[in-house]
């Protein structure tokens, strides 16, 4: 049986560096809904980047794009467990 598809929001600053990981599980209505929300609020911004990534887990996510994760550890629930980083990482919640 194959892994289930897990959905991946990141934003990324290219001015600041700064990073927001949002994980939302199996539900790609919630991550695009969220995807077309981010893209509309910094359309005007050329330095922020918005990718939405599916992946069957966290560590292929870690290696196809690995820019989005720097070598600190996080203290944000299961997320720890995988070595992500201490950038802001939160879970998606209706």
């Amino acid at each position: 049986m194959r892994d289930p598809i897990l959905h991946y929001l990141f934003v990324f600053d290219h001015k600041t560096m700064d990073r927001e990981i949002v994980e939302f599980g199996q539900d790609i209505e919630a991550a695009l809904a969220s995807y077309a929300q981010k893209e509309e609020e910094v359309k005007d911004d050329r330095s922020i980047e918005v990718v939405l990534v599916g992946s069957d887990s966290v560590e292929s996510v870690r290696m196809t794009h690995s820019k989005y994760f720097p070598d600190k550890r996080i203290t944000n629930g299961w997320l720890t467990n995988h070595g992500l980083s201490d950038e802001v990482i939160h879970q998606h919640s209706r």
